[in-house]
C-alpha cells in the first residue's frame, strides 16, 4: 500500500472521507446526491412541493436536477456532455441552486 493510499484509509477511518474526494468535487457531490435526490422523488411522489407550484412542476423541475447530476457523473466516467445538451445541464444546475432549500418533506 502506498503511502497515499494509507492516508486516505486513515482519512477515511478518521472522518469519513479522504482528500481524494475533492480532486473531482462537483462529481463526488453529483454520486452523493444523485441516488438521494432519486428516492426523494419516489418517497414524495408530488404529494410534497412548494406551495405555489403543482406537482407535476415540481417533479419536472427535479428531473432536471437528475439530468444534471447524471450528466456530471457521465462526463467525469469519460463522456463529456455533448454541446447541444449544456444549456439543459447548466439549466438543472440552476434550479438545484434555485429550489435547493425545498428539497424537503
Amino acid at each position: 500500500m502506498s503511502d497515499r493510499d494509507e492516508l486516505f484509509a486513515r482519512q477515511r477511518a478518521e472522518r469519513g472521507w479522504d482528500d481524494g474526494d475533492t480532486f473531482s468535487l462537483d462529481c463526488t457531490v453529483a454520486k452523493f446526491m444523485l441516488p438521494r435526490l432519486q428516492r426523494y422523488r419516489e418517497l414524495t411522489n408530488g404529494f410534497s412541493h412548494p406551495m405555489h407550484l403543482s406537482g407535476e412542476e415540481w417533479d419536472t423541475i427535479l428531473a432536471k436536477i437528475e439530468f444534471s447530476l447524471t450528466r456530471t457523473i457521465t462526463d467525469m466516467e469519460g463522456s463529456v456532455v455533448p454541446k447541444e445538451e449544456w444549456d439543459a445541464w447548466r439549466e438543472g444546475y440552476t434550479l438545484l441552486g434555485t429550489w435547493f432549500t425545498n428539497l424537503w418533506w
